[in-house]
């Protein structure tokens, strides 16, 4: 007959086998589990956002779609003439002629303008060490801009809201995401802190020359430093002016009041209304003054 000794069960059996079995077996369900999430982690992260395409438009629908937004666009020009028109009519008052127009672009036509404008002036060359392939996603209310990172050899993404109160607009910044992963806010706040210093250095010398005709139209100059006041407030993740600008002809600009955005699967629409002449200068002496600075920076 078999004796048990201090480390035996009466049953014979040693009593750490079953505890030890069983901690072994948990931990390597969870250590298979902690890979398969890995795995699935690291899939998520190289995986691109919904609707993202690196590919570029082949040359018949490139000329496809930007053959779309130029006709939307003389069609704003021909808004853009009547409004002058009437304002040259009405001296001192807003036009009452076609006083509310609504501009509405798909996704793809507004990728294929991205794309048009991206081979122009070597802009491409500018931007290709930071971000490559880029592309708007329009969808749920926000504007996703995405395109890939080289650093960390994945799609980020990142979700603006449109936010419009008292003719003003706020771009908030939604969500970051590398692939389909979120990611801290904090990982961006680095490259928006180097566009929007390079945007304040920029700033001075591009308002100094802007100007408004008689008619209120804005030259190059005022247009570039109004754009450039909309994309500082973006970097800067706060509220501005909300003031486009659309073309009268090759030298000058209509600003434009900007009253409402309205964003839907894979198409955006644009409420503009014109200015009046007190309200044109008003914005000329908001873009040709120093760009305030956030509360946050005049903390620091």
């Amino acid at each position: 007959m078999r004796v048990a000794n201090a480390r035996e069960a009466p049953g014979g059996s040693n009593f750490m086998t079953k505890p030890i079995r069983i901690i072994v077996r948990v931990l390597g369900l969870l250590l298979i589990l902690a890979v398969g999430a890995a795995a699935a982690g690291w899939y998520l992260s190289r995986m691109a956002p919904e609707g993202y395409r690196a590919e570029a438009f082949d040359a018949a629908r490139l000329a496809e779609l930007s053959n779309r937004t130029d006709q939307k666009l003389i069609d704003a020009q021909a808004w853009a003439a009547r409004s002058h028109a009437a304002k040259v009519a009405r001296e001192g008052e807003k036009p009452d002629v076609d006083t509310v127009k609504t501009l509405s672009f798909t996704q793809d036509e507004l990728n294929a303008t991205l794309q048009k404008w991206s081979t122009w002036n070597d802009y491409q060359q500018s931007y290709e060490a930071y971000v490559k392939s880029p592309m708007l996603l329009l969808g749920d209310g926000r504007i996703t801009l995405a395109g890939k990172i080289p650093e960390v050899e994945s799609v980020v993404g990142v979700q603006f809201e449109p936010v419009m109160s008292k003719g003003m607009i706020h771009l908030k910044i939604a969500r970051v995401s590398g692939g389909r992963l979120p990611l801290p806010r904090t990982i961006i706040d680095k490259p928006l802190k180097k566009l929007a210093d390079a945007i304040r250095a920029e700033l001075p010398r591009v308002a100094e020359e802007a100007r408004l005709d008689s008619t209120g139209g804005a030259n190059a100059d005022a247009t570039r430093a109004g754009l450039l006041r909309l994309i500082l407030a973006l970097a800067e993740d706060r509220p501005t002016d909300a003031v486009l600008f659309l073309p009268v002809d090759e030298e000058r600009f209509l600003p434009v009041q900007l009253t409402g955005v309205t964003i839907s699967e894979k198409s955006i629409d644009l409420q503009i209304q014109p200015l009046d002449d007190a309200e044109r200068q008003a914005f000329l002496s908001k873009v040709r003054a120093k760009p305030e600075v956030p509360a946050v920076a005049a903390q620091d």
